[in-house]
């Protein structure tokens, strides 16, 4: 089976890369607004520490989607006081100022990652099939990439095969 994707992964780049790709868990309806480029900047309490600019995002839709459904780039991360990610970042990030001020509560700081060439994964790959397949399991937030998610992949131009 074949997942239609425009990024291609050479085997270097699955050998060294996994130690800065992240899977992120997402609600689905945040997701749907990424998959459409309205929401181009993801909200983090704290965002993972070994990501930068050019690191891939795989994002896990949570329940009741639960499926691999997305794939793109960290364009930046901004870390700033929750007033100004609020000030900067609001209308990006296609929260409500109820939501914003809920997942940052008790927090001076959180961080915002700017997203780039946001590709759905089709089909998306279920949470069973991640599980049967490599063991997976989904992250609360997020977890490193880890080699045996590469396994799923596929180097061929425009094509993820599993």
């Amino acid at each position: 089976m074949l997942i239609n994707c425009d990024y291609q992964l050479t085997h270097e780049q699955k050998k060294y890369d996994n130690r800065k790709d992240v899977v992120l868990s997402v609600h689905p309806r945040y997701i749907s607004e990424i998959i459409a480029g309205r929401k181009t900047v993801e909200l983090r309490r704290k965002p993972p520490n070994r990501i930068s600019a050019g690191s891939r995002l795989y994002f896990y839709s949570t329940s009741p989607v639960q499926a691999l459904v997305a794939v793109g780039e960290v364009e930046k991360i901004d870390t700033q006081s929750i007033g100004q990610l609020w000030q900067r970042f609001a209308d990006k990030a296609c929260i409500s100022k109820s939501d914003f001020e809920k997942y940052f509560f008790g927090l001076q700081f959180g961080s915002a990652i700017s997203l780039k060439g946001i590709r759905t994964i089709e089909p998306a790959l279920s949470r069973e099939f991640l599980k049967k397949s490599i063991g997976f399991t989904p992250p609360q937030s997020y977890m490193y990439m880890k080699e045996e998610f590469y396994t799923l992949f596929d180097s061929g131009p425009n094509k993820i095969s599993y």
